[in-house]
């Protein structure tokens, strides 16, 4: 009998052990998943937040054709059109280049390309407008 009793003691322990394991296995399932939602909220809020700013800035967006003439350099062309619904004038820059597929260094005269212009004015009819 006292084997009987040992053994009973044994997977007592063992169960308490498995069940100790499972609770921490949760715990931490629980912790990690909190992470992730928070995480979420955190970039989400974020990201809601930028667009808020930017969008109450500006009521416009207007997208302006630009004939490129002997001399141009998009830094040129960029600076007559930039506003500070930019960061800077190198990110503006960058949205002209993605915007019209082509390379910041290098621009060639007779060219047409697309320039965004942010305004709280509407404007009569110039290329596209964007409310």
């Amino acid at each position: 009998m006292r084997e009987y009793n040992n053994s009973n003691k044994s997977e007592s322990i063992c169960s308490r052990l498995r069940a100790k394991r499972r609770a921490e296995r949760k715990h931490k399932a629980f912790i990690t998943l909190a992470v992730i939602i928070l995480s979420s909220i955190i970039i989400l809020y974020r990201s809601i937040k930028v667009d808020a700013n930017t969008s109450s800035k500006y009521t416009y967006k207007y997208f302006v054709t630009v004939d490129v003439v002997a001399g141009d350099t998009l830094s040129d062309i960029a600076s007559r059109y930039y506003n500070d619904a930019y960061a800077d004038l190198d990110s503006y820059m960058d949205d002209i280049c993605s915007l019209n597929n082509i390379n910041r260094n290098y621009i060639h005269e007779g060219a047409q390309i697309l320039v965004p212009v942010y305004s709280n004015d509407e404007l009569p009819y110039v290329g596209y407008k964007i409310n």
